[in-house]
Order: structure tokens, then C-alpha cells, then sequence
């Protein structure tokens, strides 16, 4: 997945390092709440600057790339896991 530049300094023409929740929102597709809680969980790193909260562009990278670790799907080699029966025994059928 190839990310776009959150935002830049139109003046300088620099890309920003530090955005705010508002646009990693806007970038990730998800809601201002789920944002905060990614933050408050741990997953999505964030730092502070006076009384605003603003997430590195680093984060987000490394947040995207989490992400795209925990959806690979298996390969074709791999089957997937059976249940484990939940501790009862077998259902005999024979009799």
C-alpha cells in the first residue's frame, strides 16, 4: 500500500513530519474515535506539543505496514487450523 503525503508547507514547499488526527483520520479511513484509540492502545504512536496531539509520519507508516503484516493471508501450502473440540466427548454413531 503506497501512502500520500498527508500535508505540506505550501510556503516552503516541505512535507509536514507531525500531522494531526484530524488528517491521519482523513488518510486512514477511520473515525476520530477509533484514531484516539488506536493511540491510547499503544498501536498508533503519537507525541504532544503544548495542548495539541499529533501523530509522526513515521507512525503512520509503521502503523500501515502493521496492518498489511496482520492481513496477509496464508499460502497456499498452509491449511487453515480445525477447532478443537471444546472438551466433550466424541459423538459415537456406530451404535
Amino acid at each position: 500500500m503506497q501512502t500520500q503525503p498527508i500535508a505540506t508547507d505550501a510556503d516552503a514547499g516541505v512535507q509536514a513530519r507531525l500531522h494531526s488526527v484530524k488528517a491521519v483520520t482523513k488518510q486512514l479511513g477511520i473515525g476520530r474515535s477509533k484514531t484516539f484509540e488506536l493511540i491510547a492502545s499503544g498501536e498508533l504512536r503519537s507525541v504532544t506539543v503544548g495542548k495539541r496531539r499529533l501523530i509522526p509520519e513515521t507512525a503512520v507508516a509503521e502503523f500501515i505496514e502493521y496492518l498489511e503484516q496482520q492481513s496477509t493471508p496464508p499460502t497456499p501450502t498452509q491449511k487453515p487450523a480445525m477447532p478443537v473440540p471444546s472438551g466433550r466427548a466424541p459423538v459415537n454413531t456406530t451404535e
